[in-house]
């Protein structure tokens, strides 16, 4: 811009960092000081311009012959805007901040600078002169003035405060609070640039018109290049630290149903897998593995406590269109600020605030549709090939060819029943002919599988899901209003599976004073939920595939049970109540239903100290309550059951007594929990001269967070007196045998249990920035955290978990001259963070209860005393590389990091003379490596078609280093969450397979090599196959918007994960239930040369039925990839044009048509899809249908 004195400047320029105000003020109390000597205003300038290290820019003669008697020199260490009223204001002259270094200076004499400056907050003059070059100035006429409007192009409503710049010269202006400019062109200028932050920059090119208005585009990008870690908000040019930012424009593209599918495929390491969200692996063996999720500055908690008494963390309750932005913290320096919480990573959510300008409603709707399951996925066995096990099972059964009579009457008694096994029984007694029974037979074997047809026509429904939601956002210069609401309706796939629920978010900003703003907030949340005592998805494989649920006339039918002939005969005997069940009428019976309420308020207040030191004071609290109330109705089957299964018979009385009374069984559950919040924090924020700035934050935290779980339990409930009847609890805790045969009892805990836990919290904390000349930054952090969930040890109290962080902007330095490297910024960062684990605690945890002998308490040791327990702890290492190429064409980030987590708590055996076998400790160790890629580019873009490709990459690997535990048998390996040191924590593992042998048995090698086929049970015959959750997830992005069109694709991936085969079952005491590849099992010698399915054998053969599965089922044979892709979302919407919904009072109208999983592949090669599949186990479940979604948003 030059020197001062040459500088010559029109009317207002403008820095999008500050208003265009002209002070008019008094001065700030500065006693001027005056000499015998007057000075020019020019020398008074130059003086303040060294001292204050600014520029003064003005017009060429405005300060000729202007004097003052005031020594500048007397200025120093005065704040500059009351030096330049002091000096200015008795002249007649004003000043004008652009930017932290430069100044204008005007007169304020003329009427066309007052007639603009009313108006548009601009000054107009005469003449104007474009910045001095070469100390030569040339001056241009003003020719014309063009006025206007600036909107935002999404929903038309103006915007304030946009900077307009004549391209080439330093000319701007703003716009005023409704959006209107007006601007004085000089002759020859070609092209307007029109700059506002959030909005992408805008060129026009001049025509004769002096009347425009302009629309503004908002810009993804910018919103990203804020950084929000919950404590302070900061610019990404001097973050140190791994951060993912998501704006609500990638959210938008998704079905906004809740916050963790939300999440899935927008940041790298950020994985939701199978419903497990987690960022760069799993750091814990028995500690909280969740992110800690923080909702606008506060960290939200959705703990529960499950019916085995485990704690547990949700994912907190938010409309999801209420979020603006969620930021991800990776790093120790981007985390380690939340102390022992932040070992998982922290997913920091933004919600939108009301901006200035007029009053915003928005309304949106979205019903999902989604067809009844598919249950061929399911592989079960066709009724052919279940009616050949079930002959082979009776014809080769060698008591029936000796006895048959005998051991008909052994199989009835037993309760081996199944219609085709009742015909050849009745054919093997003599009670119908061969051919009577092949008829039988050929007759069910036409019925296909009819059961599952009819399970899905009677039992099952589509699902549809709806939401609505209506915003409210109003804000003025001194308050802002949010008010938004959501309601969800969700019909589920089983019959009575039913939920709906209703959020409401209200935010309140008001600015009490210049130095005093007061935010307000709640969040209240209300559902209902209906949930069946018996879920139809888990019938598909309950009854033989030719059996029929309803009769010919779609009536229900009884149910064909598979209990003794012992039991079935008390049953007639004693008059018992009755045990028939129709598998539909049980859909309508026990169903639980749930209610819950939740609210969340805070309350902030943030005050100015001085422009450089702001203190916060900061508090939330949290209230849950969660009741279920189950009412098992006499009608039910397993109600009657119970009742039957505590009768016995008097022989005194010579009558049958129930010990339990008949009726109704009520069974109410509450969850309640409650917390709060208290945070007191200083922010300093100071640019200490011209290169360094410097940003510390320092505060104090206290936290307490209690929840109960209460469960209680009545028999004999009448519902319309809400009544239950006593029962002789000291008679029913000593288990004996009924008339229903099995040995039954009741403890004191099916009649009432109650459970609690709190945990409480004292925090000290602080984080400091540095930046020197706008390319180097240094970050550190600390903070200690005290909690009663740590030992009383002092050797482990008051140890601070810390960080420290460097950056370096590269593109600014001037060696670097790279045309197409537009941003570069290298990273590194080391830390200690925490974990904590909510179920143990220094002291003796024990469980009480009523003894059923001596009527007393007594306790049992849930974990022993241990002063020495302490957070675990995580050390991560990161390095990364920021980059935008190609003059903004491509941007994206690269990070590799390091986490080994200590201290991490494992069972370790104790002597059990101690009173104690086992006890968690911090005994382990992990280690996660990894490294993450995020590329987005615009491919195309131009004013009419955009094409954005976004993509996002992890690889993590995940190791036991140490732990104290060494597997006793392969079983303990070979079941779901086995871990071994030196593998990954979630492992699976395998016997190595060695084929069939002659007579169709599975053969593995034992732990000395040998091909045995027999029981294994040494642990070191089992190897490690991989592990079952993935080592790269990502996903790919595209976006298209062709003017009012916008096309979404989002593509999931999950890549090297193992999983097993879903294998049949090869014995059974009878033709039992097993899949569809039972068909292809060995059944003649030399089949061994064309399948690996053994042979399925019976319990009348003695070859070894007690292992035969586990050789098969755990063999490294069955062992597959479990990775795949899928098209996860594919979304269209279509903006309305706005001269036709103007008409209608709106300013905006959107339609979306989605759909979501329409199609994936899978590389396991059996057509099995993993998100629908038990790795571990090897078994299947539903497999939804793709979901279709149709959805309108408006705007008023």
């Amino acid at each position: 811009m030059g020197s001062f004195p040459l500088a010559l400047m029109p009317f207002g320029v403008y820095s999008q960092a500050y208003a265009n105000t002209f002070v008019q003020s008094p001065s700030e109390g500065i006693q001027a000081i005056s000499t015998q000597q007057k000075s020019s205003v020019e020398e008074a300038l130059a003086t303040i311009k060294n001292v204050y290290h600014v520029n003064f820019i003005y017009e060429e003669g405005v300060l000729n012959d202007l004097y003052t008697t005031i020594d500048a020199t007397s200025f120093k260490g005065k704040k500059l805007e009351s030096v330049l009223s002091n000096l200015l204001l008795p002249l007649g002259l004003k000043y004008n901040k652009l930017d932290q270094s430069n100044y204008t200076i005007i007169t304020g004499s003329e009427k066309s600078a007052q007639s603009a400056e009313k108006r548009f907050g601009v000054t107009s003059i005469n003449s104007i002169a474009s910045a001095s070059i070469n100390n030569e100035i040339v001056v241009k006429q003003v020719i014309r003035t063009i006025t206007g409007k600036v909107v935002d192009a999404n929903d038309g409503l103006p915007i304030p405060g946009v900077s307009i710049m004549i391209k080439g010269t330093s000319l701007a202006v703003q716009t005023n609070e409704i959006g209107e400019f007006a601007l004085q062109v000089p002759e020859g200028s070609k092209t307007i640039v029109f700059k506002f932050i959030g909005y992408v920059t805008k060129e026009i090119t001049l025509s004769s018109t002096n009347q425009y208005l302009i629309k503004l585009e908002s810009d993804t990008k910018l919103l990203q290049e804020v950084v929000v870690t919950g404590y302070q908000t900061f610019s990404k040019e001097h973050a140190t630290g791994s951060f993912s930012t998501i704006s609500a424009d990638k959210l938008e593209t998704r079905r906004m149903v809740d916050l963790k599918q939300l999440l899935e495929g927008q940041a790298p390491g950020l994985v939701n897998y199978k419903g497990d969200v987690s960022v760069r692996g799993t750091s814990t063996f028995n500690a909280i593995k969740n992110p800690l999720y923080v909702i606008d500055g506060f960290p939200v908690e959705k703990t529960t406590i499950d019916g085995f008494g485990r704690i547990e963390d949700g994912v907190p309750d938010i409309n999801p269109e209420d979020i603006e932005s969620i930021t991800v913290l990776k790093d120790a320096a981007a985390a380690s600020i939340y102390g022992a919480r932040a070992a998982n990573g922290v997913i920091v959510i933004t919600t939108k605030r009301a901006k200035a300008g007029e009053t915003k409603v928005n309304f949106s709707s979205s019903i999902s549709m989604r067809a009844k399951p598919d249950l061929s996925y399911m592989n079960t066995s066709s009724a052919n090939t279940m009616i050949g096990l079930e002959e082979e099972y009776i014809n080769n059964n060698p008591e029936l060819k000796t006895n048959p009579l005998k051991e008909v009457a052994r199989i009835r008694d037993a309760g081996i029943s199944s219609p085709v096994i009742n015909i050849l029984l009745s054919k093997y007694a003599g009670e119908i002919s061969p051919d009577e029974a092949v008829q039988q037979i050929n007759a069910l074997r036409s019925n296909g599988n009819v059961y599952q047809e009819e399970l899905s026509k009677y039992a099952m429904q589509n699902v549809v899901q709806q939401q609505y939601n209506l915003s409210l956002a109003k804000a003025t210069d001194k308050n802002s209003f949010n008010l938004s609401a959501t309601y969800w309706n969700n019909q589920n796939t089983s019959l009575n599976d039913k939920n709906d629920r209703l959020g409401i978010n209200i935010t309140n900003s008001v600015n009490i004073a210049k130095w005093l703003k007061a935010d307000v907030g709640a969040y209240v949340g209300y559902g209902k939920e209906d949930n069946p005592g018996l879920y139809s998805t888990s019938l598909y494989n309950s009854s033989y595939p030719y059996e029929h649920l309803v009769d010919e006339n779609g009536n229900p039918i009884i149910k064909r049970n598979s209990l003794s002939r012992q039991i079935t005969d008390n049953v007639a005997k004693y008059n018992l109540y009755n045990i028939d069940s129709y598998t539909l009428d049980e859909l309508n019976y026990n169903i639980g239903h749930v209610k819950n309420f939740t609210n969340r308020l805070f309350g902030k207040l943030n005050a100015t100290v001085t422009p450089w030191l702001k203190y916060d004071l900061m508090f939330q609290y949290e209230t849950s309550n969660t009741n279920t109330k189950t009412v098992n109705e006499w009608e039910a089957y397993d109600t009657r059951y119970l009742v039957n299964s505590f009768a016995v018979f008097d022989a005194v009385q010579n009558k049958v007594v129930y010990k339990l009374p008949a009726g109704n069984i009520l069974n109410e559950e509450s969850q309640i929990s409650n917390s709060y919040t208290l945070r007191n924090q200083l922010n300093f924020t100071k640019k200490l001269g011209t290169q360094h700035n410097l940003s510390v934050v320092a505060g104090s935290e206290i936290r307490q967070a209690k929840n109960e779980r209460t469960g209680t339990k009545g028999y004999g409930y009448n519902p319309e007196l809400l009544t239950t009847m006593p029962i002789n609890l000291e008679e029913l805790s000593k288990t004996y045998a009924g008339l229903m045969i099995k040995a039954v009892s009741l403890g004191q805990s099916s009649l009432y249990n109650h459970q609690e836990v709190l945990n409480r919290f004292a925090s000290f904390y602080g984080n400091a920035t540095y930046t020197f000349s706008d390319k180097y930054s240094v970050t550190g952090s600390a903070r200690m955290d005290l909690s009663n969930l740590f030992g009383t040890n002092p050797s482990y109290q008051y140890r601070p978990l810390w960080s420290a962080g460097a950056s370096w902007l590269i593109n600014r330095e001037k060696f670097f001259n790279v045309s197409w490297v537009n941003y570069l910024k290298l990273r590194a960062s080391y830390g200690l963070s925490g974990n904590i684990a909510k179920n143990v605690g220094p002291y003796l945890v024990a469980s009480y209860g009523i003894s059923n002998y001596t009527k007393d308490t007594y306790g049992t040791v849930v974990t022993p005393p241990n002063p020495n327990l302490r957070w675990e702890k995580t050390h991560t290492i990161n390095m990364g590389l920021d980059f935008v190429l190609f003059h903004d064409v491509l941007q994206g980030s690269i990070d590799v990091y390091r986490k080994r987590s200590i201290d991490l708590l494992a069972n370790l055996s104790l002597d059990p003379s101690l009173g104690y076998d086992a006890a968690l400790v911090n005994n382990g160790e992990l280690l996660n490596q990894g490294i993450e890629l995020t590329l987005s580019s615009d491919v195309v873009k131009n004013r009419n078609f955009r094409w954005n490709l976004s993509v996002n990459a992890g690889y993590n690997h995940n190791e036991i280093v140490r732990v104290d535990y060494t597997p006793k048998s392969a079983s303990e390996l070979l079941s779901e969450g086995s871990y071994l040191q030196g593998n990954p924590l979630q492992g699976l593992y395998a016997y190595k397979y060695a084929g069939l042998n002659a007579e169709g048995n599975p053969l593995i090698y034992n732990e000395k090599g040998e091909v045995v086929y027999a029981q294994v049970t040494n642990p070191n015959a089992v190897y490690y196959m991989g592990s079952l959750i993935p080592l790269v997830s990502g996903s790919f992005t595209n976006n298209l918007n062709y003017k009012g069109f916008e096309l979404s694709a989002m593509l999931i991936y999950n890549i090297g994960q193992k999983m097993r085969n879903d294998v049949p079952t090869i014995t059974n005491s009878y033709g039992g239930l097993t899949n569809e590849q039972i068909a292809n099992r060995w059944q003649n010698p030399g089949d061994e040369l064309i399948t690996d399915i053994p042979r399925y054998t019976f319990h009348y053969e003695k070859v070894g039925n007690n292992f035969r599965n586990n050789n098969y089922r755990y063999g490294d044979a069955q062992i597959l990839d479990a990775s795949y892709i899928k098209l996860r979302n594919v979304s269209l919407s279509y903006n309305l044009p706005k001269a036709m919904i103007n008409k209608y009072g709106l300013n905006a109208a959107k339609l979306r048509f989605m759909v979501e999983n329409p199609v994936g592949i899978g590389f396991n090669g059996n057509g099995i899809d993993v998100e629908a599949y038990n790795q571990a186990s090897g078994s299947r479940s539903i497999k939804p249908q793709p979901t279709f979604v149709v959805g309108l948003n408006v705007g008023f």
